[in-house]
């Protein structure tokens, strides 16, 4: 496994070497366009402390990491809710499904933020005083699609975003590019790189550049008290801003349905302590599983979202949760048995040794089925005998007599037929 590691390395840095050449051939100067895209419209990874590069099992790997969207083993659907800053909600859902045959996995997604009314302000005076009038509102919108395929254990993931902005009157459009390579390391660690938000100079939206983010991170997977625990941690440099973050993050099972997260984000401005909490049950023959996360963002108070994910056909429950309810199904009662006594317990038989039994058994002698015994209330049953004579007439006919010398009373001219 490490010889194949180190072959899929040149792979891995080309595509990394690739996305940040293109990055910074069409980087410029000014301000960000679509800072939106820094905000993560996930409940899972949010509540791990911003951290998921190297997990990436689900839909959430559309935003996190491209590369490991290929361990989607049935059709999923994921919506969110968010309640943002001062006001400000967010929108999102995805849908992705695994490609027959074996060649991937196809995903679309689309998210929706808006400030809602935004109170107009008209500078009046030249400037030394401004009025009120009416509002405005501030919108972004993201719809992609992502492809994502296995080449020898080494997962590999793009995603293509139109985008779209608008500022009151003032809109526009954009393009922009994730692209990610997953790699399990062993069965119980997984990492992965991606790199977000890359734009192309002629379909740039806006005059700036885009939140280019590069992305690293690795899971393990380890069993404590035969319960699965994840331990995330991520490191994400920000190109526009110049800053390296990251994150840390560990996942439990604790009431065999119920999963609980926390994490804690390094380096943000706003950063801090995340949790959340998951619940997984079947029903109408699904697979749903509900996700909350709290993101605490200083002053501006916390950022709650909400989630819901469908996995059609995944009908049966993890291997913890089926573990769960096999412990509290009800277990049959052993029957005890009552103490026996020392009087009470028969002796045992005396059974001859092999060779005695031999030596009372002539060679080749044939053991029959034993009979059972004669009681004097029984008397054994004797034989009887019967002499017939027979004794032809002058007229041809034949008269047979029976004779039994065994005491029988003989019947005169009874005839055999």
């Amino acid at each position: 496994m490490a010889r194949a590691m180190y072959l899929k390395l040149p792979v891995v840095g080309m595509v990394m070497v690739m996305a940040f050449s293109i990055s910074c051939s069409y980087a410029g100067t000014g301000s960000d366009s679509g800072s939106f895209l820094r905000i993560n419209p996930t409940a899972r990874s949010s509540a791990l402390g911003n951290t998921y590069t190297g997990l990436s099992d689900d839909l959430e790997s559309l935003v996190m990491n491209p590369g490991g969207l290929y361990q989607l083993k049935c059709p999923q659907l994921s919506l969110l809710h968010m309640i943002y800053m001062e006001g400000v909600n967010l929108e999102y859902a995805a849908f992705g499904m695994p490609l027959p045959n074996n060649s991937g996995v196809v995903a679309f997604r689309i998210e929706y933020l808006t400030s809602g009314d935004i109170p107009r302000s008209l500078e009046i005076n030249n400037g030394t005083d401004y009025t009120l009038s009416g509002s405005f509102n501030v919108s972004e919108l993201l719809a992609g699609v992502s492809y994502s395929t296995n080449v020898s254990g080494l997962g590999i993931g793009i995603n293509a975003n139109l985008l779209m902005e608008t500022l009151d009157t003032v809109s526009g459009t954009g393009l922009s590019f994730d692209v990610g390579v997953h790699y399990p390391l062993s069965k119980e660690v997984k990492a992965g790189l991606s790199a977000q938000n890359i734009g192309l100079g002629f379909l740039k939206l806006g005059n700036g550049n885009y939140p280019l983010l590069f992305r690293g991170g690795v899971v393990v997977n380890q069993k404590i008290e035969s319960y699965d625990v994840l331990f995330l941690a991520d490191a994400i440099y920000d190109t526009e801003a110049s800053k390296l973050r990251g994150g840390l993050g560990v996942e439990g099972n604790v009431l065999g349905m119920v999963l609980l997260r926390l994490g804690y984000e390094l380096g943000y401005d706003l950063g801090g302590f995340t949790a959340g909490i998951g619940f997984g049950f079947n029903a109408m023959g699904e697979r749903l599983e509900l996700n909350y996360a709290m993101v605490p963002r200083g002053d501006f108070g916390l950022t709650h979202k909400f989630s819901l994910t469908a996995k059609f056909g995944e009908k049966q429950a993890p291997a913890e949760i089926n573990k769960a309810e096999a412990d509290r199904a009800p277990v049959a009662p052993v029957k005890t048995v009552p103490p026996v006594s020392k009087d009470t317990v028969p002796a045992p038989a005396v059974v001859p040794p092999a060779e005695k039994v031999k030596a009372a058994q002539p060679e080749n002698t044939v053991l029959k089925e034993a009979k059972p015994d004669v009681t004097a209330e029984q008397p054994a049953p004797k034989k009887i005998r019967r002499i017939i004579k027979k004794k032809r007439a002058a007229d041809g006919s034949t008269t047979s007599t029976t004779i039994y010398p065994d005491g029988q009373p003989v019947q005169d001219g009874e005839k055999d037929k």
